[in-house]
């Protein structure tokens, strides 16, 4: 049985760890589960399985929240449509 805590709990347990081991950056439950997914799909978990694992209903959901996300202009699309415009 999986038990849940409130965010304002999640926040005072995770700024009390912070404060213990020196860490002086503001580090949220959200932004753990940020690095969480970025990890795991850094690590070649499928998104399907990551969007289960955090809980998201879609798979756009998870998507947004990998930071190192590709740039949106460096799809092949644009990467294309660049190329077909400097040979006119």
């Amino acid at each position: 049985m999986r038990r849940m805590i409130s965010t304002s709990a999640a926040r005072v347990v995770v700024s009390r760890l912070c404060r213990q081991v020196g860490i002086d950056r503001r580090i949220t439950p959200h932004s753990l589960r940020r690095s969480f997914v970025t990890l795991a799909i850094m690590a070649g978990v499928p998104i399907e399985v990551v969007c289960h694992d955090v809980d998201h209903a879609s798979t756009r959901t998870t998507a947004g929240y990998n930071r190192l996300a590709p740039d949106p202009n460096s799809r092949a699309s644009h990467t294309v449509a660049a190329l077909l415009a400097s040979a006119t």
